[in-house]
């Protein structure tokens, strides 16, 4: 059994819901429990041997931005049981963002396990990340989207990023 305590009307529908389609909800967290990411930038001959997808993310006014992600082409000394790193990269206004994410050793497994179990556990997605970042980096860990549809985004992943920080003005010395 499965208790949850919800404070809004959203919360109260997903848990209803959970419980008549009888899944489990399975949170998954991003920074340092599935992918460890860093900030990187790549040279233009490193960027050239890349095999970049392009895709699209939104932010959190629901703005549509292009972004790309694609893996880190094998080195010869890297282990071939182990899940592969790769790259995101978005820009936003004059911010330009590229991380290289190596992601944990287990998300194949765990991966095949939910997606053989669709129907006994629905995944959902949280970090403390900017929502461009989660959706780059959940683009990279579920390709094709097989765990969490696209249009299931809005619903399933969350961004904990203060928002509102970005919007502030702070009052300039006279």
């Amino acid at each position: 059994y499965f208790i949850a305590y919800a404070t809004n009307i959203k919360a109260v529908e997903l848990c209803e819901s959970l419980r008549s389609s009888r899944q489990v909800a399975v949170v998954l967290d991003i920074d340092n429990t599935l992918v460890d990411a860093v900030a990187t930038t790549l040279d233009d001959d490193e960027w050239d041997r890349v095999d970049w997808i392009h895709t699209t993310v939104e932010t959190y006014s629901g703005k549509s931005i292009p972004a790309q992600f694609a893996h880190v082409p094998n080195s010869e000394d890297e282990d071939p049981r182990q899940d592969r790193a790769f790259y995101i990269h978005w820009e936003v206004g004059r911010m330009v963002c590229t991380f290289k994410v190596h992601v944990r050793r287990g998300w194949g497994h765990l991966r095949d396990f939910l997606l053989q179990n669709r129907d006994r556990f629905a995944p959902f997605l949280c970090s403390k990340g900017k929502m461009e970042y989660v959706q780059l980096i959940w683009q990279g860990l579920d390709p094709g989207s097989r765990l969490i549809r696209r249009d299931e985004w809005r619903k399933r992943i969350t961004s904990t990023y203060p928002v509102s920080y970005t919007h502030l003005t702070l009052p300039t010395n006279r």
